[in-house]
């Protein structure tokens, strides 16, 4: 039998768990989504595991989070549940890179109750500078500098410009920026430019207005190449996107890599 609600989840990202399943310590948040969050900077989210069994249960961490995931028990490393208690922790979320990172946390029991486990991920977000190619133009903003010593700068510092805001648009309109790829090196690249969603994408990049989506782009050596980046709100709400672009199997294998968070906002019309 399936119960309602977060005691029955089915669960893509565990293949053992896979299918209909009933568990007797439920989780708060199966997926515990930190949205986007700037390089060098963290959040912080709780999640309960409740115990719905008629006896006590024994609870602990079952493992230590990985980079770049941290947690503080709020009851403890281990904590005996009665029935109905709540074992509680704080997640902390500090992405080191560009892109998504996700990690499977689970809590383990003495009792080998079934306990759900929960999805932790978080989508890193800054400028990520590599190799020859980087972007220029007037998107760039007064955010803070990058900190100081090992790590200070690159992907996993905290990000020193950007992002590209569109600002607020009616719903349906149209709004454009440029941004112009400069390549540094005494040979061509050939990159991918893509521009990655978590969820509707709002923007485009082309190398004209109203042109063709762009999948690849070839900057010339000692050269350059403007890229038109487009936001068109679908509907009222904020949107965020990052535009990779990149000349090897992904955006952090790639020797020339950069990135660019795209913000705007959509609003109703009167």
């Amino acid at each position: 039998m399936c119960f309602k609600s977060s005691t029955v989840l089915c669960l893509a990202f565990l293949g053992a768990l896979a299918g209909c399943v009933k568990y007797e310590l439920t989780v708060n948040a199966p997926l515990t989504d930190f949205g986007y969050v700037w390089i060098g900077q963290s959040t912080l989210r709780g999640v309960a595991w409740t115990n719905h069994t008629n006896g006590k249960v024994d609870v602990e961490m079952m493992q230590k989070l990985n980079p770049p995931f941290g947690f503080k028990p709020l009851t403890g490393s281990t904590a005996a549940l009665p029935p109905g208690g709540i074992y509680g922790v704080e997640i902390l979320a500090s992405p080191d890179q560009v892109g998504e990172q996700t990690e499977d946390l689970v809590v383990n029991n003495a009792q080998n109750w079934r306990v759900e486990p929960t999805q932790l991920k978080v989508i890193g977000l800054g400028h990520m500078e590599k190799g020859c190619l980087t972007m220029g133009g007037g998107y760039i903003n007064a955010l803070s500098p990058a900190p100081a010593g090992a790590g200070g700068t690159g992907p996993t510092g905290s990000p020193n410009n950007g992002p590209m805001d569109f600002g607020t648009i009616l719903v349906g309109g149209h709004s454009e920026k440029t941004i112009t790829l400069n390549n540094s090196s005494a040979a061509d690249v050939t990159a991918v430019v893509q521009v990655v969603s978590r969820a509707v994408n709002a923007f485009t990049a082309t190398l004209s207005t109203g042109g063709a989506a762009l999948k690849k782009i070839t900057v010339p050596a000692k050269g350059s190449l403007t890229i038109i980046v487009g936001f068109k709100p679908p509907f009222a709400g904020k949107f965020v996107s990052i535009l990779q672009v990149y000349d090897g199997a992904n955006l952090d294998a790639s020797a020339n890599a950069d990135a660019l968070v795209l913000t705007g906002i959509g609003r109703a019309g009167e």
